[in-house]
């Protein structure tokens, strides 16, 4: 899943903002072996959380909300998807999401830089 200049676009609708830092907090076991329910709902064992950003609106996401989003100048205009049902939004660099999460939406994978 990991690919170079993509960024993988998730839409959500929770609760609150601590239910989607919950959703994307790493935790550990006690072998030391990292996880996430993000991790779970993409089936991928590892994702760079410096690679990550996580925005929670608490309203509908419009697509004027994404510019704050690094390199959003770069892929912006590509979104046509309506992202009126969420209020969270999950990004993540450098990852070509090829499995359909169960909890978040994809949104798309677009290039960036």
């Amino acid at each position: 899943m990991e690919e170079e200049n993509k960024v993988s676009i998730f839409g959500g609708f929770v609760l609150s903002e601590e239910h989607l830092s919950s959703f994307v907090k790493e935790n550990f076991t006690e072998d030391g072996d990292i996880y996430s329910d993000l991790m779970d709902d993409l089936k991928v064992d590892y994702i760079d959380n410096q690679f990550q950003e996580v925005l929670y609106i608490g309203k509908e996401v419009i697509k004027d909300d994404l510019v704050q989003f690094s390199y959003s100048e770069s892929f912006l205009h590509l979104i046509n998807e309506d992202l009126s049902g969420y209020n969270s939004v999950i990004l993540l660099y450098n990852f070509n999401c090829k499995n359909k999460p169960q909890k978040i939406t994809l949104i798309g994978v677009y290039d960036y830089r």
